[in-house]
């Protein structure tokens, strides 16, 4: 069962796909009410998979329609796919763009995650505010984090700058290893050591994240321009 971002983004990433991973996200979130609608539990169909072209098992459930004029309707016993797992969900969403490449190909080709959202309002989803419901999703559950930019385009992702603290002073060169009553190896060595390297294990592959342990930055007073370094953007 996929009940946290971080459990969907690994099964999600693991294929290729035309959508942007923020945008994947946000419909889980928005269409399996973050993993816990009745599709979800009961088909492992996180975002309202119908059955066109679908040979495998079927799911019926009453659902709401929007008639593309903002009309709601409830349709009884809609057949939904009912997929073995969450992976198979994963595996068949990714490449779901692709399916009708033709109806699709403004999402296919968009260069933002504002475009690609408005491109799915009327093709992937009835929906007449499909679109900012999943911005509202992204920009509230920070969800550009998992972007990767797509050819042309951009996100506005900014680089983190993480810095170990202590270490090594500017002018007497003596190494300040930071408060040690708790941690004897001293802060600077433990956030080198430990912190940082566990938090690696745990980030996207995508994440813009930067790991200072060269020196003392409080020593240097230079941390607006240790961040210029790396990019306007950190």
């Amino acid at each position: 069962m996929l009940k946290t971002y971080d459990q969907t983004y690994k099964s999600l990433s693991k294929y290729e796909s035309d959508f942007f991973m923020s945008i994947m996200l946000a419909q889980w979130a928005l269409e399996s009410d973050y993993g816990k609608s009745e599709l979800a539990t009961e088909a492992n169909n996180y975002t309202g998979h119908k059955t066109t072209g679908w040979s495998g098992e079927v799911y019926l459930k009453d659902t709401i329609e929007d008639d593309g004029k903002g009309n709601k309707f409830v349709a009884k016993s809609e057949p939904f796919r009912k997929y073995a797992s969450p992976d198979d969900w994963a595996k068949a969403h990714s490449s779901w763009l692709q399916r009708l490449p033709e109806v699709y190909a403004k999402a296919i080709n968009a260069k933002t995650v504002e475009e690609q959202a408005g491109a799915l309002q009327g093709t992937y989803a009835t929906d007449t505010n499909y679109k900012k419901k999943l911005l509202d999703i992204i920009e509230r559950d920070n969800l550009r984090k998992y972007d990767t930019p797509k050819a042309g385009g951009n996100t506005t992702m900014p680089k983190i700058l993480l810095i170990a603290g202590h270490g090594l002073n500017k002018n007497n060169g003596y190494f300040d290893p930071g408060a040690q009553a708790y941690v004897p190896k001293g802060e600077h060595r433990w956030y080198t050591e430990d912190v940082f390297p566990a938090m690696k294990k745990y980030l996207p592959d995508n994440a813009e994240v930067v790991f200072h342990t060269a020196y003392n930055v409080y020593s240097q007073k230079n941390l607006v321009s240790l961040a210029k370094s790396y990019g306007s953007d950190t």
